[in-house]
């Protein structure tokens, strides 16, 4: 099984968690493709590790994924994040990730300070 698979078996929309530099659009595109393909519905795009100094790719890639995804970013996560303690991650994770996961990320403000 793959976790599309699963999504789809149980009929739950799955986040697509991607990195934020060069080749991410295609990653993220053929994500994308194989989900519809197998009838899976996506939750939201989070990017998995911000950079603390993103460089033109990550900053461009950002509009990109919205538009890949058709709607804005659920979230982008600090990188490193995933080498906190889970007390810490939790925190970073309230901040990094949008409303609907439980969290505060704005993505007009994200997208606004990547421009």
């Amino acid at each position: 099984w793959t976790l599309a698979d699963l999504a789809v078996a149980l009929d739950a929309p799955a986040v697509v968690v991607t990195s934020a530099g060069l080749g991410t659009l295609n990653t993220a595109a053929l994500t994308l493709e194989s989900m519809a393909h197998r009838g899976a519905d996506l939750a939201g795009l989070v990017i998995g590790s911000w950079p603390q100094q993103p460089d033109l790719a990550c900053r461009s890639n950002v509009r990109d994924l919205e538009t890949l995804g058709a709607r804005p970013l659920a979230g982008a996560l600090p990188e490193g994040s995933g080498a906190l303690a889970p007390d810490r991650f939790t925190s970073i994770a309230t901040a990094g990730l949008s409303p609907v996961f439980g969290g505060r990320f704005d993505s007009i403000a994200f997208r606004s300070a990547t421009d």
